[in-house]
């Protein structure tokens, strides 16, 4: 993992060009601080730069089974992105445009067979075409977009848009498999809603649905009608890691604000989620993304959510 060095794109802060001549005057100190999340700056530098860059740390796995691929694995990543706009904490010379380069680096460096994504600007797909191709986008409740993307090298069959939700069907190893993108109804009070949109997209697709992904905005209660259907949640099966379990943390994420502020509230929900069908995967390995505190700041992310990055090994039904 290479560290993208912040302090090179913002020629104007002074307290950047102190931290530059630190660095110059003691590589060693440099060397000893690649493991420090250091963030790329430049818009104009977001298509050009190392394909090896990534403004995250590489953690331990978080399952306890490894991240190996083999020929049956393929690895699916979802993430509400907040359609790429700053945090509240973000300092004035931060723009959606640094935002978006580090979003898109992230993806690229993710390894990632599938890409769903939820809040999504339209032109995120021109940073990733380098190894994405978009398969369709459609719009929810929320700003910007729900988008579907899948490597390059994968043939898709049989797109279908059905509300606020994108399903295909995915070759992969021989095997059609059946995928949904969806940014479901929000609010406590949309839980029939969310129910009904699940259920509108599994009629239509007219055929397996073997791995949904996204936004589900779903409370803590929800989801047994869906694992009734014969799914699995990857979190519950990897055994409800809980340092795995909230999406959505504005206790300690203040994407939207300080939520000790007057009139504010922090709390924590798994609305992000992804579920698959017990026949026809098995989940290996789940991590959250975005997770990394930016710019130093401890309260500073990407986005109001983490995303979800999971293996799966496909079975042979």
């Amino acid at each position: 993992w290479k560290m993208i060095d912040l302090t090179k794109e913002n020629k104007h802060s002074p307290a950047r060009s102190q931290n530059i001549s630190g660095r110059r005057k003691d590589k060693s100190r440099t060397a000893a601080k690649k493991s420090k999340i250091e963030l790329k700056c430049d818009p104009k530098k977001r298509n050009s730069g190392s394909a090896n860059s990534n403004p995250m740390k590489k953690k331990k796995l978080a399952a306890c089974t490894d991240d190996k691929k083999d020929s049956r694995t393929i690895k699916v990543f979802s993430w509400n992105v907040a359609c790429c706009e700053p945090s509240s904490l973000a300092p004035s010379w931060w723009s959606k445009n640094d935002s978006l380069v580090n979003i898109t680096s992230i993806i690229l460096q993710s390894g990632a067979d599938i890409v769903a994504l939820q809040e999504s600007p339209l032109g995120i797909e021109a940073s990733i075409k380098e190894k994405y191709s978009l398969v369709a986008s459609t719009t929810s409740h929320a700003p910007g977009y729900v988008m579907l993307f899948v490597r390059k090298s994968l043939k898709v069959d049989k797109v279908l848009k059905i509300g606020p939700t994108i399903c295909c069907e995915i070759q992969m190893f021989g095997k059609r498999i059946g995928f949904c993108n969806v940014h479901l109804a929000p609010f406590k009070q949309g839980e029939t809603a969310r129910k009904v949109q699940v259920l509108n997209a599994m009629k239509a697709f007219k055929g397996r649905l073997d791995i949904l992904a996204g936004d589900c905005n779903m409370r803590m209660k929800e989801g047994k009608d869906i694992e009734d259907r014969g799914y699995i949640d990857v979190w519950k099966s990897l055994g409800r890691i809980s340092k795995l379990r909230f999406t959505w943390d504005s206790k300690k994420n203040w994407y939207h604000g300080d939520p000790s502020a007057p009139g504010a509230f922090g709390f924590t929900c798994r609305f992000d989620r992804i579920y698959v069908n017990k026949d026809a995967a098995t989940a290996r390995y789940l991590k959250l993304i975005g997770e990394e505190p930016i710019l130093g700041m401890e309260n500073s992310f990407l986005s109001d959510h983490y995303g979800l990055l999971a293996t799966l090994s496909l079975n042979d039904k």
